[in-house]
């Protein structure tokens, strides 16, 4: 409201509206309404453009009675100003993101608050809707029962105004779908779109007939989806209107039966939605056990980016305040990056939690072995095993970046879920058993010139003659192979992550551990034998400890790569 003095009503103050054509549509006079002016609204909504409407009311009354009249009372009466068409043109990498997203099985679903044709022109642009596939538009008019349990969704298709969809089951018509098929061939395509408009709309006020462009449609690829599909290969525009009206009757449970997870699963444009609907919407998936991600750039989509599960704010303006993230590049491309770093994140926590409880394992076990026969590792052991090699490679084998392509797959988001509680049990058990065994072939095949730990210690205290023996030797050694191995085995990089091999690093770290271990196995020198405390062993028994931490390798690898996949597709079966 303006105090405008040069007005040509003659009145002092002057009420200015904008928003939607429709809503201003009902806020003003009948008599100022062009009769063309779905006609126009139409031919531009269509072609993807933002339209706003404009209208004005002069305001005979003094200043305070204004500030004490409601606005409801004010916003009646108006006269229609015209309309504001603007164009925002779609920016070049939506439509490749959108695709990435799709190939990764992601679904893409639009929640706007512009105009329902509007939508479903940038939906068909951005790859949201594919090329082929039918559109229906639900919607209910203004002047339809003031009672919501008789509220009835009309669902047309959009470039077939003849062909709806049946209100309780959301299924399109069988019988219109046959008589489509039947008249229809890809010879006289353009005929019958000559003797039957492609769409018309009943208006909901006037009930006076809404004409929609022709659209560009390939016959020979149209038509032959569409009988291909005929049932399934469609999707839903639902308006705020009819949103309203089915939120509504959900609370009241006077749904049909499926009729509310059917419309959710089919629904992918939302068109002139309020931020309160956004965020309803949000939760709706969630119902569903779906994780839900929100983009949005501005006031109207706070609410919805804080119910998401991950809310990414595309401006530093007021929608940053409730996304958990802000993204400085002004497109969805943000998206696949953060699903790509989120993904290697979760695997990488993993897989380190996975090497670090096995490692602390493998380590425990080992001592209760030597300990059962009057040994330990010695104190340069410890400090190669720890220091030297768990803690930078369990510190490096994060650091991988992710993959490049986006994958279908998913990581698993269960810390304790049965193919991780397998795995470290699993690898547990087998270095374990190779412990035992490898004990046990030292006692069963000892070398020339053996003599026992329990031989060089008294039985009651652990004494350094205690350590440099046969025992301590051959644990030693079988422990960095299974060090080494269950760190390979662990370390996964596709789908999620890039090669091993990328992490210059890591990959100069793991030569350097495997290196190292092996010249301490083959030949060590003769300092770093007398610091580790190693006992020479024939060179008979050397091949032997490597075929024995080989196997042990080789079993881990089997085990993580083939049994714990064949246990989990077998338990995902039943």
């Amino acid at each position: 409201i303006v105090n405008d003095t040069s007005s040509p009503f003659g009145e002092a103050f002057c009420l200015y509206a904008k928003g939607s054509p429709e809503k201003i549509r009902e806020l003003c006079l009948p008599e100022t309404i062009p009769d063309d002016f779905h006609e126009v609204l139409n031919q531009y909504t269509v072609k993807g453009y933002r339209v706003l409407a404009f209208a004005l009311r002069p305001l005979p009354l003094s200043l305070r009675k204004l500030a004490q009249a409601p606005r409801e009372k004010l916003e009646t009466k108006m006269y229609f100003v015209g309309l504001l068409v603007m164009e925002n043109k779609m920016k070049q990498v939506t439509p490749n993101i959108i695709h990435l997203l799709n190939k990764a099985d992601i679904r893409t679903v639009m929640i706007t608050g512009d105009n329902a044709l509007t939508a479903i022109s940038v939906g068909r642009q951005s790859g949201i809707i594919k090329p082929n596939q039918r559109i229906y538009l639900g919607d209910i008019g203004e002047r339809s029962p003031s009672r919501v349990e008789t509220h009835s969704i009309e669902w047309q298709d959009y470039d077939f105004a003849e062909q709806t969809l049946d209100p309780d089951t959301l299924s399109p018509n069988r019988s219109m779908l046959t008589h489509l098929h039947a008249t229809v061939s890809p010879l006289h395509f353009s005929n019958y779109l000559e003797e039957n408009p492609p769409f018309s709309r009943i208006d909901s006020k006037e009930r006076t007939p809404l004409t929609i462009p022709k659209p560009k449609i390939d016959p020979m690829t149209t038509i032959g989806a569409t009988s291909a599909k005929e049932t399934e290969d469609y999707i839903l525009c639902v308006t705020g209107r009819a949103m309203s009206v089915i939120q509504k009757q959900k609370e009241l449970g006077i749904l049909p039966h499926d009729y509310y997870e059917r419309f959710i699963s089919k629904a992918q444009i939302f068109a002139r939605m309020h931020p309160d609907q956004k965020a309803l919407l949000v939760t709706y998936f969630q119902e569903r056990d779906a994780v839900v991600g929100m983009c949005g750039d501005g006031a109207n989509d706070c609410s919805a980016l804080k119910a998401a599960d991950v809310g990414v704010s595309l401006s530093e303006a007021e929608a940053s305040i409730a996304a958990p993230f802000t993204s400085k590049v002004q497109d969805i491309s943000c998206i696949v990056t953060l699903l790509q770093e989120g993904r290697a994140s979760l695997v990488s926590s993993f897989q380190a939690f996975k090497y670090t409880t096995v490692y602390s394992q493998i380590q425990f076990l080992s001592l209760l072995v030597l300990h059962y026969v009057h040994s330990d590792f010695t104190d340069w052991e410890y400090f190669y095993t720890d220091l030297m090699l768990f803690f930078p490679l369990s510190i490096l084998m994060n650091c991988t970046l992710p993959a490049e392509r986006l994958s279908s797959a998913q990581p698993s988001s269960n810390l304790l879920s049965f193919q991780m509680i397998a795995s470290i049990l699993g690898e547990i058990m087998i270095s374990f058993g190779f412990q035992l065994g490898s004990i046990a072939w030292l006692f069963r095949f000892p070398p020339a010139g053996f003599v026992s730990c329990a031989s060089l210690s008294n039985h009651s205290n652990h004494d350094e003659k205690a350590i440099g023996c046969y025992e301590n030797t051959v644990m030693f050694f079988l422990v960095l192979f299974q060090y080494l191995g269950t760190f390979f085995a662990f370390n996964v990089s596709k789908p999620f992550r890039k090669s091993m091999l990328t992490n210059l690093r890591l990959t100069f770290t793991s030569i350097l551990a495997v290196g190292f271990s092996l010249m301490l196995l083959i030949k060590p020198p003769e300092f770093l034998g007398s610091l580790f405390k190693l006992v020479e062993l024939p060179l008979e028994w050397r091949f032997q400890l490597i075929c024995i931490g080989s196997l042990n390798v080789a079993a881990i690898f089997i085990f993580e790569k083939k049994i714990l996949a064949y246990l989990a597709n077998l338990i995902q079966r039943k």
